[in-house]
């Protein structure tokens, strides 16, 4: 079984596969993370509200109107931020060190 390596709990990185490691350049660690866990969050919201509006909006666009033009364009430009930060986070400690200040993600989580 695969072991995953953690950055911050000086452990070797990586997944350790028999005598060797690969991916080392992910950061498994923050994943599980406050901050991570907060990600995962919002991009599972994202794609629930995308989903619905998709499935369930879209045929009665021309009742809504530009509400729901709005609000598709709100959560598919939420779930690209997030998945983009998501993916630096997870490959770089130190793009975490530089974005966490921003609007993404709270303060007191993290």
């Amino acid at each position: 079984m695969a072991s995953l390596g953690v950055r911050r709990m000086n452990q070797p990185l990586g997944i350790r596969v028999c005598c060797c490691r690969i991916c080392t350049c992910i950061n498994f660690g923050f994943v599980l993370s406050p901050g991570g866990l907060l990600k995962l969050m919002q991009l599972g919201l994202a794609t629930l509200c995308e989903g619905l509006l998709i499935r369930y909006g879209v045929p009665y666009a021309d009742s809504i109107g530009q509400a729901l033009t709005s609000f598709l364009a709100t959560t598919g430009h939420c779930f690209t931020t997030t998945g983009i930060l998501l993916l630096c986070y997870c490959f770089s400690d130190k793009s975490y060190g530089l974005i966490r200040q921003s609007l993404f993600v709270s303060s007191q989580i993290c």
